[in-house]
């Protein structure tokens, strides 16, 4: 009545197979996306003041990407890596063993790093990161889920 269309059946989706009924692999039917709340962990030390962090993800079948911005208010005596958590999926249990992607500190100094993700897990690690008072991180990464 609105214009959207809508399946009547739970698990069904849109069948992109050259032959209907072929298999699930061509089956469009998990579609999502949303918002979550990151949370940031350095892997020596602590962070004094984490201001407020914000996520946003879109979930295509078994593939997520996530967006991240994670202020660091006052750093304290925070080092090493940083630990993201709270990621809105967990990770495939199988497959390749980790997900790499890049990060950027936006108020220090601009600079890129990597980040990984293991299987199984809900949490992205950034390899050395630029740490300091205000510094600004973004992310963007992509993985598959189980």
């Amino acid at each position: 009545t609105n214009g959207d269309l809508i399946l009547g059946t739970s698990g069904k989706g849109i069948d992109f197979s050259a032959t209907s009924g072929t298999g699930t692999s061509e089956v469009l039917d998990d579609y999502e996306y949303g918002t979550f709340t990151p949370t940031a962990t350095p892997t020596s030390g602590s962070f004094t003041t984490v201001g407020t962090c914000t996520g946003y993800y879109t979930k295509v079948g078994k593939i997520v990407n996530a967006q991240m911005e994670i202020p660091i208010t006052t750093n304290g005596t925070g080092s090493g890596n940083i630990d993201v958590g709270n990621l809105p999926f967990t990770s495939a249990d199988t497959g390749l063993l980790t997900v790499v992607n890049h990060g950027r500190e936006g108020n220090i100094d601009g600079s890129t790093f990597t980040t990984i993700m293991y299987k199984d897990v809900t949490t992205v690690r950034m390899l050395a990161p630029p740490f300091g008072n205000g510094a600004g991180y973004s992310l963007n990464g992509t993985y598959r889920v189980g």
